[in-house]
Protein backbone atom coordinates (compact mmCIF):
# COMPACT_ATOMS: atom_id res chain seq x y z
CA UNK A 1 0.00 0.00 0.00
CA UNK A 2 1.41 3.48 -0.85
CA UNK A 3 1.77 6.26 1.27
CA UNK A 4 -1.12 8.28 -0.18
CA UNK A 5 -3.81 4.89 0.47
CA UNK A 6 -2.39 5.17 3.84
CA UNK A 7 -3.35 8.27 4.65
CA UNK A 8 -6.58 7.98 3.02
CA UNK A 9 -7.36 4.88 5.69
CA UNK A 10 -6.10 6.90 8.69
CA UNK A 11 -8.39 9.76 7.71
CA UNK A 12 -11.65 7.66 7.48
CA UNK A 13 -11.18 6.17 10.96
CA UNK A 14 -10.63 9.49 12.67
CA UNK A 15 -13.05 10.30 15.62
CA UNK A 16 -14.83 12.76 13.59
CA UNK A 17 -15.54 10.60 10.28
CA UNK A 18 -17.13 8.00 13.22
CA UNK A 19 -19.49 10.31 14.75
CA UNK A 20 -20.55 11.06 11.15
CA UNK A 21 -21.09 7.84 9.95
CA UNK A 22 -23.28 6.87 13.59
CA UNK A 23 -25.57 9.88 12.82
CA UNK A 24 -26.03 8.74 9.74
CA UNK A 25 -26.37 5.23 10.59
CA UNK A 26 -29.03 6.63 13.15
CA UNK A 27 -30.93 8.77 10.56
CA UNK A 28 -32.06 5.33 8.98
CA UNK A 29 -34.20 4.16 11.69
CA UNK A 30 -37.54 6.20 12.19
CA UNK A 31 -39.69 6.00 15.08
CA UNK A 32 -43.61 6.26 14.62
CA UNK A 33 -46.76 5.42 16.49
CA UNK A 34 -47.79 1.96 15.79
CA UNK A 35 -50.37 1.28 13.72
CA UNK A 36 -52.82 -2.17 13.63
CA UNK A 37 -51.12 -3.49 10.67
CA UNK A 38 -48.43 -3.41 12.70
CA UNK A 39 -49.52 -5.76 15.16
CA UNK A 40 -47.84 -8.93 13.36
CA UNK A 41 -44.12 -7.47 13.08
CA UNK A 42 -44.53 -6.60 17.06
CA UNK A 43 -45.82 -9.96 18.27
CA UNK A 44 -42.57 -11.28 16.43
CA UNK A 45 -40.04 -9.14 18.04
CA UNK A 46 -41.88 -9.44 21.55
CA UNK A 47 -41.71 -13.27 21.17
CA UNK A 48 -37.69 -12.87 19.81
CA UNK A 49 -36.96 -10.44 22.41
CA UNK A 50 -38.25 -12.86 25.11
CA UNK A 51 -36.67 -15.66 23.68
CA UNK A 52 -33.08 -14.13 23.91
CA UNK A 53 -33.70 -11.71 26.56
CA UNK A 54 -35.08 -14.13 29.32
CA UNK A 55 -32.97 -17.40 28.46
CA UNK A 56 -31.52 -18.52 31.23
CA UNK A 57 -34.01 -15.85 33.60
CA UNK A 58 -37.29 -17.98 33.03
CA UNK A 59 -37.81 -21.70 32.39
CA UNK A 60 -37.38 -22.74 29.32
CA UNK A 61 -40.88 -24.53 28.86
CA UNK A 62 -42.68 -21.34 29.12
CA UNK A 63 -39.70 -19.54 26.25
CA UNK A 64 -40.82 -22.82 24.18
CA UNK A 65 -44.64 -21.99 24.13
CA UNK A 66 -44.43 -18.69 22.85
CA UNK A 67 -46.68 -18.00 19.96
CA UNK A 68 -46.65 -15.05 17.34
CA UNK A 69 -50.19 -15.86 16.36
CA UNK A 70 -51.54 -15.65 19.92
CA UNK A 71 -49.12 -12.30 20.72
CA UNK A 72 -50.31 -10.90 17.45
CA UNK A 73 -54.45 -10.92 18.58
CA UNK A 74 -52.90 -9.30 22.14
CA UNK A 75 -51.03 -6.76 20.24
CA UNK A 76 -54.05 -6.14 17.97
CA UNK A 77 -56.01 -5.76 21.00
CA UNK A 78 -54.04 -2.88 22.91
CA UNK A 79 -53.05 -1.41 19.51
CA UNK A 80 -56.66 -0.75 19.38
CA UNK A 81 -57.50 0.05 22.93
CA UNK A 82 -54.68 3.23 23.55
CA UNK A 83 -56.18 6.40 24.72
CA UNK A 84 -53.52 8.98 22.64
CA UNK A 85 -51.58 10.08 24.47
CA UNK A 86 -51.99 8.66 27.74
CA UNK A 87 -51.10 5.22 26.48
CA UNK A 88 -49.80 4.59 22.99
CA UNK A 89 -47.26 1.98 21.00
CA UNK A 90 -44.32 3.26 19.31
CA UNK A 91 -42.57 1.30 17.21
CA UNK A 92 -39.01 1.99 15.51
CA UNK A 93 -38.68 0.43 12.19
CA UNK A 94 -35.53 0.60 9.16
CA UNK A 95 -35.85 -0.19 5.65
CA UNK A 96 -39.53 -0.93 6.48
CA UNK A 97 -38.80 -3.49 9.04
CA UNK A 98 -40.19 -2.86 12.81
CA UNK A 99 -37.21 -4.16 15.19
CA UNK A 100 -38.62 -2.83 18.06
CA UNK A 101 -41.23 -1.36 20.54
CA UNK A 102 -42.45 0.44 23.60
CA UNK A 103 -46.02 0.43 25.42
CA UNK A 104 -46.51 2.96 27.60
CA UNK A 105 -49.31 4.30 29.56
CA UNK A 106 -50.93 5.22 32.99
CA UNK A 107 -49.38 3.32 35.73
CA UNK A 108 -51.43 0.14 36.19
CA UNK A 109 -50.78 -0.23 39.94
CA UNK A 110 -52.23 3.05 41.17
CA UNK A 111 -54.53 4.77 38.67
CA UNK A 112 -54.59 8.17 39.95
CA UNK A 113 -53.64 9.79 37.13
CA UNK A 114 -50.58 11.17 37.99
CA UNK A 115 -48.42 8.16 37.63
CA UNK A 116 -47.12 6.35 33.93
CA UNK A 117 -45.41 3.35 33.17
CA UNK A 118 -43.32 1.98 30.19
CA UNK A 119 -45.00 -1.67 29.80
CA UNK A 120 -43.29 -2.90 27.76
CA UNK A 121 -40.04 -2.26 25.72
CA UNK A 122 -38.13 -4.38 23.44
CA UNK A 123 -35.54 -4.52 20.66
CA UNK A 124 -34.50 -7.49 19.07
CA UNK A 125 -31.01 -8.49 19.71
CA UNK A 126 -29.22 -7.88 16.42
CA UNK A 127 -30.40 -4.00 16.76
CA UNK A 128 -29.08 -3.74 20.67
CA UNK A 129 -26.40 -1.19 21.31
CA UNK A 130 -27.45 1.42 18.02
CA UNK A 131 -28.64 4.09 20.99
CA UNK A 132 -32.65 2.72 19.71
CA UNK A 133 -33.64 2.07 23.01
CA UNK A 134 -32.67 5.08 24.49
CA UNK A 135 -34.46 7.10 21.24
CA UNK A 136 -38.05 4.97 22.14
CA UNK A 137 -37.30 5.13 26.04
CA UNK A 138 -36.71 8.99 25.66
CA UNK A 139 -39.74 9.45 23.33
CA UNK A 140 -42.39 7.94 25.46
CA UNK A 141 -41.51 9.66 28.36
CA UNK A 142 -41.71 13.18 26.90
CA UNK A 143 -44.76 12.43 25.78
CA UNK A 144 -45.77 11.12 29.51
CA UNK A 145 -44.49 14.11 30.39
CA UNK A 146 -46.47 16.37 28.30
CA UNK A 147 -49.49 14.31 28.73
CA UNK A 148 -48.97 15.81 32.81
CA UNK A 149 -47.71 12.72 34.64
CA UNK A 150 -45.24 13.16 37.13
CA UNK A 151 -43.83 10.13 37.54
CA UNK A 152 -43.30 6.59 35.65
CA UNK A 153 -42.98 3.25 36.68
CA UNK A 154 -41.51 -0.07 35.26
CA UNK A 155 -41.20 -3.33 36.21
CA UNK A 156 -38.07 -5.68 35.27
CA UNK A 157 -36.83 -9.69 36.85
CA UNK A 158 -33.91 -8.97 39.51
CA UNK A 159 -31.44 -10.99 37.49
CA UNK A 160 -32.13 -8.85 34.05
CA UNK A 161 -28.67 -7.31 34.86
CA UNK A 162 -28.51 -5.53 31.47
CA UNK A 163 -31.79 -4.28 31.77
CA UNK A 164 -31.29 -2.81 35.04
CA UNK A 165 -27.93 -1.26 33.58
CA UNK A 166 -29.77 0.48 30.97
CA UNK A 167 -32.46 1.98 32.97
CA UNK A 168 -30.35 3.02 35.77
CA UNK A 169 -28.04 4.79 32.90
CA UNK A 170 -30.93 6.74 31.76
CA UNK A 171 -32.03 8.13 35.71
CA UNK A 172 -34.43 5.07 36.36
CA UNK A 173 -33.94 4.68 39.83
CA UNK A 174 -35.17 1.12 42.20
CA UNK A 175 -38.10 1.34 44.18
CA UNK A 176 -37.68 -1.50 46.46
CA UNK A 177 -40.92 -2.45 45.74
CA UNK A 178 -41.49 -6.02 44.63
CA UNK A 179 -44.51 -7.70 43.03
CA UNK A 180 -45.18 -11.66 41.96
CA UNK A 181 -47.12 -12.36 39.21
CA UNK A 182 -47.98 -15.71 37.45
CA UNK A 183 -47.66 -15.95 33.85
CA UNK A 184 -48.40 -19.29 32.14
CA UNK A 185 -48.71 -20.86 35.59
CA UNK A 186 -44.87 -19.89 36.10
CA UNK A 187 -44.54 -17.88 39.46
CA UNK A 188 -42.44 -14.37 38.13
CA UNK A 189 -40.57 -11.90 40.73
CA UNK A 190 -39.93 -8.25 39.22
CA UNK A 191 -39.22 -5.10 41.11
CA UNK A 192 -40.19 -1.84 40.42
CA UNK A 193 -38.14 1.33 39.21
CA UNK A 194 -39.39 4.73 39.38
CA UNK A 195 -38.56 7.79 36.78
CA UNK A 196 -39.17 11.38 38.03
CA UNK A 197 -40.56 13.59 35.20
CA UNK A 198 -41.34 16.70 36.72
Amino acid sequence: MGKTDSNRTLKMVTPRNHHILEAKRMNDFSLRRAELADASSIAEVHVRSWKNTYSGLLPQSLLDQLDIVQREHMWRDIIVAVDWPRSGVLVVQTAGRIVGFVFFGEDRENRDGEDGEIVAIYLLSEFIGRGLGHRMMERSLGILRETGFVRAFLWVLPDNIRARDFYESLGWRETGKFKHESFESVEIVEVQYEFLLK
